[in-house]
């Protein structure tokens, strides 16, 4: 793997542990919704069966309760135990077939020996990169066909040699 950049000072710990925060918890709703395509393409970027996803930094499950209405099983990881007590009262967080995981992304047992899709959504740069990376190389079928993520309101996905087509037009279309 390439040495990587060391992250942004204003991207470590003690800035993201505002997420456990009661006040920010409460005003989580406020924030932009995802678009409603995005749910579409993420279902069909998912490789493999069962179609399963994990998503890092789930927050209330902006991006896990709704893709749990379409693939058969979802594990949403978040270091905020208030932040899934929220996700879990919201449309969709007590769907049987989604299961909340209160734990950091870098360390957490996952159920899982391998995911078709691994999402983070506006959180992936609060997480340690130089121990995920490597970890996500070896749990994603899709993952190691293009590092992405996901941002409100539109997809960004990073070039790959052997990226899918559908990865690839997304790439370029944003």
């Amino acid at each position: 793997m390439p040495e990587m950049l060391p992250k942004p000072k204003h991207l470590g710990p003690e800035y993201a542990s505002q997420f456990a925060d009661p006040a920010v918890v409460a005003a989580y709703h406020h924030r932009p919704p995802y678009a409603p395509g995005v749910f579409l393409v993420l279902r069909d970027l998912i490789v493999g069966e069962p179609r399963t996803v994990l998503d890092l930094g789930c927050g209330t499950g902006d991006i896990a309760r709704p893709l749990a209405g379409v693939v058969d099983f979802v594990d949403a990881v978040d270091c905020s135990a208030a932040m899934i007590e929220r996700g879990q009262t919201l449309p969709g967080g007590d769907r049987p077939n989604l299961s909340w995981i209160r734990r950091y992304a870098e360390e957490v047992p996952l159920p899982r020996a391998i995911y078709g899709l691994v999402t983070a959504g506006e959180s992936l740069h609060w997480m340690d990169w130089a121990r995920l990376m490597p970890r996500l190389d070896q749990i994603s079928r899709w993952w190691n066909a293009a590092r992405r993520y996901v941002r409100r309101g539109s997809m960004r996905c990073k070039r790959s040699s052997n990226a899918t087509p559908p990865i690839a037009t997304i790439s370029r279309t944003t």
